[in-house]
Parts: structure tokens; sequence; C-alpha cells
């Protein structure tokens, strides 16, 4: 399940969750505000990948501070990337 938290993984989760409509304004801007804190990439990784990964990061984050609805929207957003990432399932088994 490690490509599952892979900065790349998380980049395309970000594109699926804001073409997919679930986000709030605020969810949004929390990821924009997440996006672009880094500078540079690490070593082999593209920057914007990066800073995609990131604002993931910084929405899982917020939310489970209790933002935006809290714990129980963190679980709305993370049952609809887990139903977004191929294979998912499988990966427990």
């Amino acid at each position: 399940m490690v490509s599952a938290v892979r900065a790349e993984a998380q980049s395309r989760l970000r594109k699926h969750l804001e073409t997919d409509g679930l986000l709030t304004d605020e969810e949004r801007d929390v990821m924009r505000w997440g996006g672009n804190g880094p500078k540079s990439a690490p070593r082999g990784l593209d920057m914007r990948v990066y800073r995609d990964a990131t604002a993931m990061e910084a929405l899982v984050g917020w939310l489970w501070l209790g933002g935006g609805g809290g714990q129980t929207r963190l679980t709305e957003v993370l049952q609809r990337c887990w139903s977004a990432t191929p294979g998912a399932g499988a990966a427990l088994k």
C-alpha cells in the first residue's frame, strides 16, 4: 500500500477530488495554501507533483484537526479517495 501514499498518488487524488466536485470552497482554499508552501521538491520529484501532494496532506491534516466538519468530513473525503484508488481493497488482503 506504499504506492498509495507516494507523492505521485497524492497528486492524482488531488486532481480527482478537484474535478469530482466534492470539495468545498474552504477545502480548496486549504489545498491551495498547502500547495504553495514548498520551495523545492525532493530529488527526482517533479515540483508540481510535490505541491499537489503537500496540498493533499494539508487538507487531511486540517480536517483531522477539526476544520470544515472535522473527522466526519475527513472520512467522506478519504472514502472518495479510496474509491478512486485502483486495487486499494486488494492491497489490504
